[in-house]
């Protein structure tokens, strides 16, 4: 009998690492995938209806699947861990398209995990960086190869942080051939501190921020961006071109992707 309830325990334990491992795998935080709705809901992932305005005569990656999204890029339904809704913002690229640092930062993790993420790098980003009146932490994921910088690099806004890639979308519901895009997620928080296991990052306090966020008012909280008069959701948004150059547009980001003159 003991030794019935010994294996018994272990196989529990087993399962729960397993469990635990799945999770950090897919990116998210051990236990998330029991959160409700409500939580969710709480810590801010739902739809906000914010959509970018690119500079007139300007040619920008637009958003393939916005945040807080029930569909993939291709209108099918999404079946994930966060309700069905999409926690970040997808921009269909071309394998080894620059991915570009939104502001001035510093790299706080970076590494390779499995399905669903593939390679990866979060970066920090302080208040004055971006004029939010909180910590931003973005996760630029499916990276085509893991990017060369190190945490603790400091980065400045519009460098070359990874390549787009496939990583972690092949198989499942893009077969074999995957779907190279950009997926960034923001985290914001009220502090700098942070810790991580395997590629998940939890800073001190969580809360989602739709990344179409960084372009708005200054407004750290997807509640108030929801709020917005809709004649106030279609965001002017600054850009890099490919030739280096930034074209002011209203926002002190910049889009996460270098853009091309019409």
């Amino acid at each position: 009998m003991k030794r019935l309830l010994a294996l018994t325990a272990l196989a529990l334990a087993l399962t729960f690492l397993a469990n635990q491992e799945a999770a950090a795998q897919k990116g998210r935080m051990p236990g998330e995938a029991q959160e409700g709705e409500a939580d969710l809901t709480q810590r801010g992932l739902f739809a906000t209806g914010l959509s970018p305005a690119f500079p007139e005569d300007i040619d920008c990656p637009g958003v393939s699947s916005p945040f807080g999204s029930p569909t993939r890029y291709d209108g099918s339904p999404r079946k994930n861990d966060f309700g069905g809704l999409h926690n970040g913002m997808d921009i269909t690229l071309d394998t080894g398209t620059p991915l570009l640092a939104v502001a001035d930062g510093e790299v706080a993790h970076a590494g390779t995990a499995g399905r669903l993420v593939g390679n990866f790098i979060w970066i920090r980003f302080a208040p004055e960086a971006t004029g939010l009146p909180a910590y931003v932490f973005a996760k630029y994921q499916h990276l085509n190869e893991p990017s060369p910088l190190r945490p603790g690099d400091r980065i400045s806004q519009g460098q070359t942080v990874g390549l787009a890639g496939n990583t972690g979308t092949t198989g499942g519901h893009y077969g074999l051939g995957g779907y190279t895009h950009l997926h960034i997620n923001l985290l914001t928080s009220s502090g700098p501190d942070f810790t991580t296991t395997g590629p998940i990052l939890r800073p001190q306090t969580i809360s989602y921020l739709d990344p179409m966020g960084l372009y708005g008012p200054k407004l750290a909280d997807n509640r108030l961006l929801f709020s917005l008069p809709e004649s106030q959701k279609r965001l002017p948004v600054s850009v890099m071109t490919v030739d280096g150059k930034r074209v002011a547009n209203g926002s002190k980001s910049i889009w996460p992707v270098a853009c091309q003159a019409k």
